[in-house]
């Protein structure tokens, strides 16, 4: 049986939300989950919290499995091919690898949203953007604080609100919910330790799926992707936004099962 492993997004998220929602469409693989360490879990947070983030999944041997690497995911798995771990066949899930740009369109995002309430968020939102100098830089980091407020911001990446709802609600679960401590820590190590994005001409067979009104898509993903992999595919799902995988999860299934 060919194995999966799941690497999620966020940072400060976990692989709950799949595991519940999309095991029972996964039947025909051996399908792992992985969960980033998290004080919500038991675990203890480091200085060193991104390092420590790939540490966990390298002792899960991705090299032996297809690997799901879903949204900022996607930059761990390129900084694992860095560190030579040889990955053989990867699957970029609505891939943020550019979190920069998607920081500022995310951003951007909120400023949107608290215009349309009349909240002064939208303003000082406005002002730290306007003084954003580098990546994860203290006005980004001022002004994500303030964009995690807004609660409109996750319906945006969202076309199909009642599996938001569920995705959500397993999110809200103590052991499950959002990590931001955990997010804080291993952005601040991104930040200082891997300040470029990994440089690389891999062999691995490379499918990238992404949702066709997803907010935080950018297209030069694809040239990017181009660059470093040879055997790639890429796959733009209709009416989904950035969780693909979870509003068409037979379609998903069915590019993997064709990809690998």
């Amino acid at each position: 049986m060919r194995e999966v492993l799941f690497i999620h997004g966020g940072p400060g998220l976990n692989s709950e939300p799949e595991k519940r929602l999309l095991s029972s469409h996964l039947k025909e693989f051996k399908t792992h989950f992985w969960n980033e360490p998290s004080e919500l879990r038991g675990q203890k947070i480091s200085t060193n919290a991104y390092q420590d983030w790939l540490n966990s999944i390298k002792k899960m041997q991705p090299e032996n499995s297809i690997l799901i690497a879903n949204s900022f995911g996607s930059l761990g798995a390129l900084h694992l091919i860095e560190q030579e771990i040889k990955l053989k066949k990867i699957v970029f899930l609505s891939p943020t690898i550019q979190l920069h740009q998607v920081f500022l369109k995310m951003i951007e995002l909120a400023i949107f949203d608290f215009q349309k309430r009349n909240d002064d968020k939208a303003n000082e939102i406005q002002k730290l953007k306007n003084t954003i100098s580098s990546f994860y830089d203290s006005s980004m980091q001022k002004a994500l604080d303030l964009t995690f407020q807004d609660p409109d911001l996750f319906p945006h990446y969202w076309q199909n609100y009642k599996i938001l709802g569920e995705w959500g609600a397993i999110l809200g679960e103590q052991e499950f919910q959002f990590d931001f401590q955990s997010q804080k820590a291993v952005l601040n190590n991104l930040k200082d330790k891997f300040t470029e994005l990994p440089s690389l001409k891999s062999n691995a067979r490379v499918t990238v799926i992404y949702g066709e009104n997803d907010p935080v898509w950018l297209d030069s993903n694809i040239s990017l992707f181009q660059s470093m992999f040879k055997d790639i595919k890429f796959h733009k799902f209709e009416d989904c936004g950035h969780f693909p995988h979870l509003e068409n999860k037979e379609l998903f299934i069915k590019v993997i099962e064709q990809d690998f």
